[in-house]
């Protein structure tokens, strides 16, 4: 049974807990324009059904999440309104991505 989490506009704060990287039915996960912190947790790798992941106008820092590059099926990305920087990683656009959204960060 693949499993859908809308957490959008809930007004929470802190940090993605490693502990999401058990949720493996896991297909959709939009937590988009909360106040979220720190870095996206790499034990989202074992998300493999994970096909939707929105994350934007949050407070997510470092580098870009290369946890997203190990998912097998990505369709859409929404990484914007956040504080990542530095460059984005060329295989990201060889994902078969319907949507990439990564504006209003700090990536080169």
């Amino acid at each position: 049974m693949r499993e859908i989490y809308y957490l959008n506009q809930a007004d929470i704060a802190g940090y993605l807990p490693p502990k999401l990287g058990r949720l493996t039915d896991l297909a959709v996960f939009h937590l988009n324009s909360n106040r979220f912190c720190d870095a996206v947790p790499s034990t989202f790798r074992r998300l493999k059904l994970l096909h939707k992941l929105d994350i934007s106008n949050n407070r997510f820092v470092g580098k870009f999440p290369n946890v997203v590059l190990s998912l097998p099926k990505p369709k859409y990305l929404d990484l914007r309104f956040n504080e990542f920087e530095g460059s984005v990683p060329s295989k990201l656009f060889d994902k078969d991505l319907d949507a990439i959204f990564l504006n209003d960060n700090r990536f080169r």
